[in-house]
């Protein structure tokens, strides 16, 4: 049999807010690799802040 390998990478978003008791919460979510550009760009425009990268091959990842 022959076995094939292939590279799969998970798109993980992480999102750090403020509860209603002003406790640090967050939330993980994982993104398909077809909607990452858009989900981020979208979550930009519409909260202004801007994205923070885990690193810069995440950074690279996403073409930024």
């Amino acid at each position: 049999p022959i076995l094939l390998l292939s590279k799969k990478r998970r798109h993980y978003l992480t999102i750090n807010y403020l509860d209603a008791q002003d406790r640090q919460q967050a939330m993980v979510l994982e993104l398909g690799k077809n909607i990452v550009r858009t989900t981020l760009a979208s979550l930009e425009a519409r909260t202004g802040k801007r994205i923070e990268y885990q690193d810069d091959e995440a950074r690279r990842a996403v073409g930024n």
